[in-house]
């Protein structure tokens, strides 16, 4: 019989401390590779070994200990050991709960990962967590005895803490310890997902929002030597008469005039996008992702989550403000700064993925290449496993497009990547479609005009 559970609590602080010691610069991934299924069911019972394990060693202490004792003497302890019994049947049914939850993340096609370089450590502060938490559930079951006596509304007060407590810490651990994501559109997690309707985006002029203020910044000449290089002079074009739609200018402030709106299409094309003279995809993709992480942007930031990944909301804007992008983008400037052929790479890799047999299988299968690649050597995986859906026009245009970067087989592979996922993300968003369609309008205008 074990003597006392304290001792078994005690014991897994000390596991979890030599076992964070040990492995503080253990990682398993710096991306979101897909965990296998034996490394998920590891996690899921950590909660089961790690008592298991205490429990072992408790029973063995106490065999050494109490070898001699009574039964009598032993019987003294049970009453003053009820307050850690408590606490370790809490903590068995965390054991038990995320073990039960963990088999259902398997069964329902979860794709599960760790959080990067610090994954030992969350791993670790999440059983730390549990326990805890298993403690303060114990003293709210132990208030609530004495409390009973003299209300039962407190008493189920506390049994409704506890509750609470207990979900609760279960959600932050799980949460701290493991990233959660599913591109299975028939898995639990999807269903429960669209049921709270989380995946449904409502059109823009429909959302309830607080109109948001969107500060254009009017460059000093001390700003002028951060900023970078125009090389088109963007920031300076100006269309007074230019006649444009409105649509999502209720969202804003006030100052959110028509003037404004050139102001940040100007600064978008200038200073986000960088759009230079034959520019490449490899360079036009890493200035978008830094782009949405610099403070600079917050004001075009703020734009892109009201037009939010609504088809409805997106075909809006662009037939709004599409005069913009004709206006600033002259015929000789779509051509001289390779758009034309970013374009055309885009809706040709588009027709090759609609060309196979089940396109959306080839999208699904592109998405998950795309997040959970097994192999952590990037981009040479992704472009080992994506470019068996490119065509040797694609691919010949990529070529051509990367040919003067520094590296160009690394921009080839980038390049090939990021064309191909591009469009698994528009598939994901449901907004496939009507991009597919924007982008073979901005081609024809061009082509109308050239032709002329």
């Amino acid at each position: 019989m074990i003597k006392s559970y304290k001792t078994v609590l005690i014991l897994q602080i000390i596991v979890i401390l030599i076992g964070s010691f040990v492995l503080h610069d253990f990682h398993y991934t710096n991306d979101f590779n897909r965990l296998p299924i034996s490394i998920v069911l590891l996690i899921g019972s950590s909660v089961l070994i790690l008592l298991m394990f205490s429990v072992l060693i408790q029973v063995l202490i106490a065999g050494i200990f109490y070898s001699n004792s009574t039964i009598d003497e032993g019987s003294k302890n049970v009453a003053n050991d009820k307050f850690w019994r408590n606490s370790f049947l809490i903590n068995l049914s965390f054991g038990i709960l995320a073990f039960i939850v963990c088999i259902m993340a398997i069964v329902s096609d979860l794709d599960l990962a760790v959080p990067g370089y610090d994954s030992s450590n969350r791993f670790f502060i999440s059983l730390a967590i549990l326990i805890v938490s298993s403690l303060v559930i114990s003293l709210l079951l132990h208030i609530k005895k004495s409390v009973n006596e003299i209300t039962k509304l407190l008493g189920f007060l506390m049994i409704l803490i506890s509750v609470i407590v207990f979900a609760g810490s279960l959600f932050v651990a799980s949460t701290n310890a493991l990233m959660v994501k599913s591109y299975n559109r028939d898995s639990l997690y999807a269903i429960l997902k669209n049921l709270f309707g989380e995946d449904v985006e409502i059109p823009s002029s429909e959302k309830k929002v607080t109109k948001v203020v969107v500060p254009v910044k009017a460059e000093s000449k001390a700003d002028e030597n951060e900023s970078d290089y125009d090389y088109y002079g963007f920031s300076k074009m100006s269309f007074p008469d230019l006649e444009t739609g409105d649509y999502f200018m209720e969202l804003f402030d006030e100052s959110y005039t028509k003037s404004k709106v050139q102001e940040l299409f100007g600064f978008f094309l200038s200073d986000f996008l960088s759009l230079d003279k034959k520019e490449s995809i490899c360079y036009l993709r890493g200035s978008i992702e830094s782009g949405f992480y610099s403070y600079r942007y917050d004001d075009l930031v703020a734009v892109d989550k009201m037009i939010g990944r609504n088809p409805e909301s997106i075909q809006k804007t662009y037939d709004s403000y599409s005069p913009l992008i004709y206006a600033f983008i002259s015929d000789e400037t779509y051509y001289d700064s390779n758009l034309n052929v970013i374009v055309d790479i885009l809706i040709e890799s588009h027709n090759d993925l609609y060309r196979t047999e089940n396109p959306e299988e080839a999208l699904n299968k592109i998405y998950k290449i795309m997040v959970l690649g097994k192999n952590t050597q990037y981009p040479d995986f992704h472009y080992e496993e994506l470019s068996k859906f490119a065509s040797k026009k694609v691919l010949h245009l990529i070529k051509q497009n990367t040919k003067d970067d520094p590296d160009p087989d690394y921009s080839i592979k980038v390049s090939t990547f990021w064309v191909y996922s591009f469009w698994a993300r528009r598939y994901k968003e449901n907004n496939i479609d009507v991009v597919f369609d924007i982008l073979r309008e901005i081609k024809q205008h061009y082509n109308v005009d050239d032709a002329q």
